[in-house]
Formats: C-alpha cells, structure tokens, sequence
C-alpha cells in the first residue's frame, strides 16, 4: 500500500518487488534516519540495482551527523567505516575521519555517491601512469552537504584537513567489497 507506515512496504528493483525488511539496519542507527533511508526506496522511482541510480538517490538524503553518531566513533590518525544500511545490492557506509587519509585506491566495479556531513575533506583524483603506478591530475576541497559522485574507473584519496575531524556517508552499488579494491603508488619519475 502506497503512503502506508507498514513495514510491509516494497521497494521496486527492475520489476521485482523487494521487501523493505530485506534492509539491514545497523542497530543503533537513530529511527529517523532510518525513517529517511526507507521512504527514500520505498517507491518505484528507484532501481536499487542501478549504480548510478542508487548513487544519485542517497545523494538526497539528509541524514544529521547526530543521527549517526551512536554508531561509529573517531579514532586519531584513522577513520572508521560503518555500515549504515545495506542489502544485496547496495551499501551505506557512514566514515568517521579523525586527521587521516585513505591510500590512493578504486572501487573495484562499485560506483559510489558520498557527501560530507560533517566538517571537511580533500579529494584527490588520479590518473594511471603505468601498472599500479598513478599521478594526481586534480585536487578539491569537499563541503558539508555538497553531493560527490565517483565511478567506478575512478581512482582517488580522500583526507581531512591537518588536525581536523569529518563525518560522511558514502553509498556503493554493487556492495563494495574492499578485498577486490585495487590500491595505487605515486609514480615518482
């Protein structure tokens, strides 16, 4: 039933109809975000099988960092990865960045949306040189709120400010399966 506050409601997926307890919560995710997450996928106007289509729907989410924050934690010089949100399809994955960065990696075959929700970070992006050699060919500074798209040919870093804190969600589809993830070497020539 459209409009229903059951937990009954479906979301469409190519024309199979999935239920919306098939959504996997972590379990201190705040009932609202909750909320959030299950309207945004419980209409037909999102293929939840699409990279793209599931990248640009959890960009209009607008999740508080508040929200989140029973679920991870910051740790210097780290971030931690949490998933939010998930089903065979799709993942959400909050990060809580404290002073750090990632290595220079991919995706592997996952296409990504991400925002920042709290505080700020750095985006490198790079280009191959040869093997798992690369370059950076352009940098940018990422806002709270401001939605990012990566796909999955991109190659790139994401680190805070020096001695900052972040908090962003980040949506992958297909799930993202790190162990796949290929991890990049500046070319030093």
């Amino acid at each position: 039933m459209e409009g229903s506050t059951s937990p009954f409601w479906s979301i469409c997926r190519s024309g199979v109809i999935v239920s919306v307890d098939q959504i996997r919560f972590h379990p201190l995710l705040h009932d609202d975000a909750r909320q959030q997450i299950t309207d945004l996928f419980c209409c037909d106007t999102v293929d939840t099988t699409s990279r793209r289509g599931v990248a640009s729907a959890f960009s209009s989410l607008n999740l508080a960092p508040e929200q989140l924050l029973a679920c991870g934690q910051f740790e210097p010089g780290t971030y931690h990865r949490i998933e939010i949100a998930a089903t065979d399809d799709w993942v959400l994955l909050a990060l809580f960045w404290a002073d750090c960065s990632t290595e220079i990696h991919d995706h592997d075959e996952s296409e990504c949306g991400f925002q920042v929700l709290k505080g700020r970070l750095v985006e490198s992006r790079f280009a191959v040189t040869a093997g798992s050699k690369v370059r950076e060919v352009a940098r940018r500074q990422l806002e709270e709120g401001k939605p990012v798209s990566s796909n999955k040919r991109a190659i790139h870093c994401l680190q805070t400010l020096p001695g900052e804190q972040a908090m962003s969600l980040h949506a992958y589809c297909p799930v993202l399966d790190c162990d796949s993830m290929n991890v990049f070497e500046i070319d030093e020539d």
